[in-house]
């Protein structure tokens, strides 16, 4: 009887840490498909936003460029030189608004390759704790049945 009690004993322990890295395993593969997803979600914000940065550039320049001849000062030094600046200045924003997406894009990727690799090391040490704990119980209970080794 007490080898029966060890046994029982063992078996749910086994279950449950079979049924708790299922679940683990269930977590890891959602926060797998929310992470792509929210990566890919960045990454078409980004690229949208620097199309319209970009259209709204070449829109403003074109506009300065019509003014400026409409007023007859469009060979004028400063006039030029001013379109210039704010069509030099227009490619450092999107220049920058390009690069700054990159970098939230790899921070995210970063954060949750962290929060992953933390869930599977949670994962991890469950299974080893689960084992530990079945056999903890199955000798428990076989001793406490008056078994001996």
């Amino acid at each position: 009887m007490a080898i029966g009690i060890g046994i029982a004993s063992l078996v749910l322990a086994v279950g449950g840490t079979v049924v708790q890295t299922r679940d683990k395993n269930r977590q890891i593969a959602d926060m797998k498909e929310i992470d792509a997803t929210n990566a890919s979600n960045l990454a078409l914000e980004n690229k949208e936003s620097a199309r319209r940065l970009d259209l709204s550039n070449k829109k403003t320049a074109g506009l300065l460029k019509a003014y400026s001849a409409s007023t007859g000062f469009a060979s004028g030094g400063s006039t030029t030189g001013y379109i210039n600046n704010v069509i030099g200045e227009g490619q450092k924003d999107l220049d920058w608004m390009k690069t700054s997406g990159r970098s939230r894009l790899g921070i995210l990727r970063s954060e949750a390759n962290a929060r992953l690799r933390l869930t599977k090391a949670s994962a991890s040490a469950g299974v080893v704790a689960g084992v530990g704990n079945a056999i903890g119980s199955g000798v428990s209970a076989y001793g406490a049945a008056g078994g001996t080794f």
